[in-house]
């Protein structure tokens, strides 16, 4: 369930929605926020590429098909997702399909956000032929889940119990109004102050997120209506300075203002004749959305009805006419407390637009890093290998590969076991690829004999399958070396082969100054330093 605090501050592509419910059907131990977060990075988020992409990280083995005749869907078995056209607002979404059978489809309903049943003619004609299957194994999702979930819940639970306190703090101090005005006036007034914060945050918000697709329905429900032409236009800032910053400031700062002298009537008087201030300001955005710009922007109009209730308010409640007059000290209080909030919205706005453009650069970095182009020229200026054969080292995939691809690990390596699961899905997916992997450890070190490098070796000379026996030791987080040894046994007599193999491999590492595992090498050339293993799924994945 996608729940309400993320859909206003922090809304989910659709693509996210349904990568998040996907791998919540088929189990799949990978977070929420993980999962966006890598999905977010991705140079061509949103797509189903970026989703094939990131569940290749987390070896989650996919494939995204157009069905040319829609009706083969009916071949699909299992949970996977359906793209679909949203005839109303004229764009594509991805729906999850749970299950199917002759007349109906089980289906999470992107646009209703629900789970229900849906007819097959209907569905049918709403798909628009393409697929995204999954197929997890027990090596999918995210190898530290445990730990990752472990500190989400920790950072959820602190934002929680944030949210509460200040609502309950909200809420204590209105059953404790002690006011000459009638209660439930000076209740919605105050309301009505929180409902303007939330807006004009929601129009800071989307100043840094334009594509947010909540942001999106409300902004852009119709031909008239576009808060984008409205929030770039000209008339949107005065010195340089946003009026949705002055906005936030002017509601932040009133609100304070009376929760920090406990709703006094002198200070509730002060307020509502500051409110007066906004008044003009209403006349001044109608008419320049009416007349200069010629588009309506919903937040806009929001601010301006709220502007005028909160004048409403304060003449119904007498504030006007409560026979009291405007202090010195009450001016100066709400003046200073504004004076703060401008100071909070402002630096907030500065961080908003800094965080935007590093988000710009950032998308624009990872267009050129994952050009394959740009790889390709990087990877020959980098360190040329030496020394390299087939006679030494594990070889899987195509012997005869066009693409060779030489890791140096340790078997105790994390980052080496972090690294097999992508190595090996490559090898699954591309025919072309020769991966190589060579053992950096010392044969006559102490060290050696308490690896499973014997085993390895032993196990790749009988011919069994070494993809696998390497999967087990480098998927499993307790390396228990008996145990292993236990569970693949090997012969004898392979013994000297191995001794000679185990000599070339560290021999190979002293020629090539190898420093560090995993050291990887693509078709002789060093990996460049801005890529690690991960980044080749972008480049040799079919």
């Amino acid at each position: 369930m996608i729940n309400f605090r993320g859909l206003l501050f922090k809304p989910l592509h659709n693509i996210e929605e349904m990568s998040i419910l996907l791998c919540q059907a088929l189990h799949i131990k990978l977070t929420k926020r993980l999962l966006c977060k890598e999905l977010e990075e991705h140079p061509d988020f949103p797509s189903l590429g970026a989703v094939k992409d990131v569940f290749g990280k987390f070896n989650i083995s996919s494939i995204a098909l157009k069905l040319e005749d829609k009706s083969n869907i009916e071949k699909i078995e299992g949970c996977f997702l359906a793209q679909i056209i949203d005839i109303k607002n004229n764009f594509n979404l991805f729906a999850i399909i749970y299950s199917q059978d002759e007349d109906k489809f089980n289906w999470y309903n992107p646009i209703k956000k629900k789970k229900e049943l849906i007819d097959r003619d209907v569905f049918l004609d709403l798909f628009t032929g393409y697929i995204f299957y999954a197929d997890p194994d027990k090596n999918s999702g995210d190898r530290e889940y445990s730990y990752t979930r472990k500190k989400e819940n920790q950072s959820n639970m602190f934002s929680i119990l944030l949210s509460v306190s200040i609502f309950s703090y909200l809420l204590f101090s209105l059953f404790l109004i002690k006011t000459n005005f009638v209660k439930i006036y000076f209740v919605v007034f105050i309301l009505f102050l929180l409902l303007g914060g939330v807006i004009t945050a929601l129009m800071l918000l989307y100043e840094y997120d334009k594509n947010s697709p909540t942001l999106r329905k409300i902004c852009n429900s119709s031909r008239k209506v576009n808060c984008l032409a409205v929030l770039s236009s000209k008339g949107s800032k005065i010195w340089g300075v946003p009026w949705t910053v002055i906005g936030f400031s002017y509601y932040l700062g009133l609100l304070f203002s009376l929760l920090i002298n406990s709703f006094s009537t002198n200070i509730f008087v002060t307020v509502s004749y500051f409110n007066l201030l906004s008044l003009p300001y209403i006349i001044y955005s109608v008419y320049y959305q009416k007349f200069i710009v010629k588009q309506w922007c919903v937040l806009c109009l929001s601010v301006q009805f709220i502007n005028l209730s909160l004048f409403i308010l304060s003449v119904l409640a007498g504030s006007f006419s409560a026979g009291l007059s405007l202090d010195l000290l009450s001016i100066f209080s709400i003046f200073g407390t504004f004076i703060l909030s401008f100071g909070v919205a402002y630096l907030l706005w500065q961080y908003i637009q800094k965080e935007k453009n590093n988000k710009d650069l950032s998308n624009l970095f990872k267009k050129i890093k994952y050009n394959r182009d740009v790889f390709f020229s990087l990877l020959k200026n980098e360190r040329k290998m030496e020394g390299i054969t087939n006679d030494f080292g594990v070889i899987l995939g195509n012997p005869n590969g066009s693409i060779h691809i030489v890791k140096v690990c340790n078997p105790y390596c994390y980052y080496c076991s972090l690294s097999h699961p992508i190595l090996s899905q490559l090898v699954k997916s591309n025919d072309e690829i020769k991966l190589q992997i060579i053992f950096f450890v010392n044969p006559d070190s102490d060290e050696y004999e308490h690896t499973p490098i014997e085993t390895f070796l032993g196990a790749y000379y009988e011919g069994k399958d070494i993809e696998l026996i390497l999967s087990d030791w480098y998927n499993n987080d307790n390396k228990n070396l008996e145990e292993f040894i236990r569970l693949h046994p090997i012969r004898e007599d392979n013994s000297s082969k191995n001794k000679s193999n185990v000599i070339s491999m560290f021999d190979f590492c002293v020629k090539n100054k190898i420093l560090y595992t995993p050291t990887i090498f693509i078709n002789g050339y060093e990996l460049p330093e801005i890529y690690n293993f991960s980044d080749l799924l972008y480049f040799f994945i079919n």
